[in-house]
């Protein structure tokens, strides 16, 4: 896709993913019905997703890393300066706020920009065991409204039940930038009770949202390796495996250049990129 970095990308052992493959799928999004309706392709098959699973699992491992990994209670981080590059960029600390407000107002419409879709069309399919059929098509339709305010709701009541405290404590405050191939991430300190964690985003055609595989993939690691590993070797599984090279994999490099002792997430990372030549 035009902007997408399709250099091959280091893995952590050092071997390089491959190039994203042009993929023969096209788009059978068909007549919006309730939730997403995909037409019958050639074997017949046809979704139509009317709810997801709660979204607990992700607002868990969000609240454990926030909680409890390694969240710092005193020392403010040093300022830092962002530089908007064009008038509709936002600055990522204002990114990181909007989502936390959307969360709680179940602002689908503005959920749906702020959040890089393909990570989470990816997350959503971990945790509702999605087919591949249904992959794809959430990944070229993205998650109708109704249902990605019912999935965020259910962050939102997973994050207030294992944290013990509601979303609206947790602030956005300073970020810092670094650069993966062509694409941009930004870390934003996020605090809590005066405790400190990060999140990350990405800046893939010039806006920021936030990347909820660099953010948390490395609690899914495994999840993220077992679902490219049972990928079929036709046009749905190439559309799906297009979405790891240009998404999760940049994604979970990113957690990793956060976490370079993470031996576990280093491994699966591995795993994943030997797939991806296959």
């Amino acid at each position: 896709a035009a902007g997408r970095d399709t250099r091959p990308v280091q893995a952590p052992g050092g071997g390089a993913l491959p190039k994203p493959a042009a993929s023969s799928f096209r788009s059978t999004a068909g007549e919006r019905r309730v939730g997403i309706a995909v037409e019958p392709d050639e074997a017949g098959c046809a979704i139509a997703l009317t709810s997801l699973a709660p979204m607990r699992g992700i607002a868990g491992a969000i609240t454990m890393i926030l909680v409890l990994g390694g969240c710092t209670a005193t020392e403010e981080p040093a300022p830092t300066t962002t530089t908007v590059t064009t008038p509709t960029d936002a600055v990522p600390r204002d990114v990181v706020t909007s989502w936390i407000q959307s969360v709680i107002a179940s602002d689908a419409g503005a959920l749906g920009d702020l959040v890089e879709p393909e990570g989470l069309v990816i997350l959503a399919a971990i945790e509702n065991g999605y087919s591949e059929t249904e992959i794809v098509g959430l990944l070229d339709s993205g998650i109708p409204p109704d249902l990605l305010s019912e999935y965020w709701a259910s962050f939102r009541a997973g994050f207030g039940e294992v944290a013990g405290i509601p979303l609206q404590t947790v602030e956005a405050t300073n970020s810092t930038e670094f650069t993966m191939g062509e694409i941009d991430f930004s870390v934003v300190a996020v605090t809590s009770s005066g405790a400190t964690t990060e999140v990350l985003l990405s800046r893939r055609t010039g806006v920021w949202r936030l990347d909820l595989i660099a953010s948390f993939g490395a609690a899914f690691a495994a999840q993220l390796r077992r679902l490219v590993g049972e990928l079929s070797t036709g046009p749905q599984g190439e559309r799906i495996r297009v979405a790891y090279r240009e998404a999760i994999v940049p994604g979970l490099l990113a957690a990793f250049r956060m976490q370079p002792g993470n031996r576990i997430l280093q491994a699966e990372l591995e795993r994943i990129a030997l797939m991806l030549e296959n």
